[in-house]
């Protein structure tokens, strides 16, 4: 169990820039596998670079971001379930709960905070997130893939626009900080509703 989870957390531990340099090499029009694998299968779609089309881009980096930070989540996730009390789960079922009953009362109280604090880190980690998209688009096509800290990256050291620069990256600590209010007055309120139970 050790190994396999050592070997699913690896994307999560690969180099952002090792990961977006594989997959912009996968996703290539000429000799990527994906188009490859696509005329195996006859299929009239993606013949083009994914990275290159303004509707396949997000997509396409969407899915290696996915791919990255899903194993690491799910470790997470199992560890926390692993936690989940057994007795309180068989209680429930001898009092007839039904699946979605038991996940309510009995697994769903135990993983909550797990949960709550991994759409935290995963919200910030995915607003911070510039290697992986600078290397795969560059924010492009069109502006397709451009997010705020490719924004501000663009306006502060390609455009030298530093007042704009610095207007943007507010913009992004103030919905970092929103977004950690949300987090620490949600898990307060669920603290003082437990504790009324």
């Amino acid at each position: 169990r050790g190994l396999a989870r050592a070997l699913v957390t690896v994307p999560w531990a690969a180099p952002p820039v090792a990961v977006a340099t594989i997959f912009a090499w996968m996703l290539n029009a000429q000799y990527g596998i994906f188009n490859h694998v696509l005329k195996l299968m006859d299929l009239e779609i993606g013949y083009e670079s994914w990275l290159d089309n303004p509707k396949l881009a997000l997509p396409a980096v969407l899915f290696t971001t996915v791919w990255q930070i899903f194993p690491f989540s799910s470790v997470v996730l199992l560890a926390a379930l692993q936690g989940v009390s057994e007795e309180v789960r068989e209680a429930a079922q001898m009092d007839g709960a039904d699946r979605f009953s038991i996940f309510k009362v009995a697994v769903w109280p135990t993983i909550q905070p797990t949960v709550a604090l991994l759409a935290l880190f995963v919200t910030i980690w995915s607003l911070r997130r510039f290697d992986l998209i600078w290397v795969m688009t560059q924010g492009g096509p069109i502006g397709a893939t451009k997010t705020l800290v490719i924004e501000l990256y663009t306006r502060g050291f390609v455009a030298r626009e530093l007042g704009e620069a610095a207007a943007v990256g507010m913009i992004g600590l103030t919905i970092a900080l929103v977004v950690t209010f949300v987090y620490f007055w949600y898990t307060q309120r669920t603290e003082r509703a437990q504790g009324r139970r």
